[in-house]
């Protein structure tokens, strides 16, 4: 993917982290209260960060068109963020999820 190419393993290892971390969080949550659905939004957000920063290749190859442009990715990470701070609902997940945006927005546009 180009992302590989252009922009290292490092950014890679920060959405793993990123993903992760957003796992976490919604775990945290969802064993605290349950009820609110805001650990069930968290862990699934952070599923898909996941998903995204995956580089198997058959799935790599499939989505290059959508995820191959470190600029889409970014706008994509964006969207992500605000849904996180909307409704406070992990400012957490939000703050990380939005460093990963403007990390790969910064590599887009070089």
């Amino acid at each position: 993917m180009t992302t590989i190419k252009k922009g290292g393993t490092q950014i890679r290892v920060y959405g793993f982290v990123t993903g992760i971390i957003c796992m976490v969080f919604g775990l945290i949550d969802l064993l605290r209260d349950g009820h609110n659905g805001v650990g069930i939004y968290t862990m699934l957000v952070g599923v898909l960060v996941f998903l995204i920063e995956l580089p198997v290749a058959p799935v790599a190859n499939k989505l290059e068109f959508l995820f191959g442009d470190n600029r889409v990715r970014g706008i994509i990470y964006v969207l992500l963020s605000i849904f996180c701070f909307w409704g406070y609902f992990c400012v957490g997940a939000g703050i990380s999820i939005l460093l990963l945006a403007i990390w790969y927005l910064i590599l887009g546009f070089m």
